[in-house]
């Protein structure tokens, strides 16, 4: 089993003291993680601080020094209410566009990356939320490879090359026991409280044997789709959405406890 992670929602209004700090953990244990960058980030919600001036100038040190650089989309914009191929999320920024849509977006954040010396020939789609419009649009602007889907190994789909995440920490006991050959754990850096943080940390010292770069996961041997698989985690990802949510209903007191009569 190998394990590596890959880092979300990359633009030049994160939160750029986490997202280092995360960096140097990865540092530490001599890992270069996935960096989904947004070529023209729109979203408010990811655009958390201040514009960094060396954004691109620290992206391609990044690239450097081994760092794969993944298209996060284009802008970061939900537009549809789709799920597409991999349902987790009701939500997108590609899935239910149009082809032709999707190829200028997809093309036109592939310019951008080469205007700041970035190459990429790899997807990372907004809210895990793509289509088969998303796919043939890759492939006609050169790309070969989505990082995304539940399997236990990279896999081969619609003539992509896919290598698969997990969408919690709370899925690796149960991915270790299973024996996946590979396990991308997906970090929000913006988001990560001390909590989650020091969680991380624990993770990279407990299985420091098996972690690799990135760009390591690229070696690894590509075995057929299972649909079970995946079918199997869209349903749990369905049900811990909807547990979660009454969670924080409960935690702002918008649910209360009917009486009996």
């Amino acid at each position: 089993m190998k394990v590596t992670f890959r880092i979300d929602d990359v633009n030049p209004w994160m939160d750029w003291e986490k997202f280092m700090s995360f960096m140097e953990v990865m540092g530490t244990y001599n890992i270069r993680p996935l960096l989904g960058v947004v070529p023209d980030c729109e979203d408010k919600t990811i655009a958390v601080s201040a514009e960094r001036d060396s954004f691109w100038m620290d992206m391609r040190r990044f690239q450097e020094e081994g760092c794969c650089i993944a298209l996060h989309g284009y802008d970061h914009i939900y537009r549809t209410e789709e799920g597409g191929i991999f349902p987790l999320n009701s939500y997108s920024e590609f899935a239910g566009v149009p082809y032709e849509i999707q190829r200028q977006k997809i093309e036109k954040g592939l310019d951008i990356f080469r205007e700041h010396g970035l190459k990429s020939d790899i997807f990372m789609a907004p809210g895990h939320s793509f289509d088969q419009n998303t796919v043939k649009a890759l492939k006609s602007c050169g790309v070969k490879y989505m990082t995304d889907g539940y399997q236990k190994s990279c896999y081969e789909r619609y003539g992509m090359i896919f290598l698969p995440v997990i969408t919690g920490i709370r899925d690796i006991p149960f991915c270790c026991r299973k024996n996946f050959d590979l396990i991308t754990v997906v970090v929000h850096t913006n988001t990560v409280q001390e909590k989650l943080f020091n969680q991380y940390k624990m993770i990279c010292e407990k299985l420091k044997e098996d972690l690799i770069s990135y760009k390591q996961a690229f070696e690894l041997p590509v075995k057929e789709y299972n649909a079970c698989q995946e079918r199997e985690k869209v349903l749990e990802a369905g049900i811990m959405k909807r547990i979660y949510a009454l969670k924080k209903k409960m935690e702002n007191g918008m649910w209360k406890r009917r009486p009996f009569f």
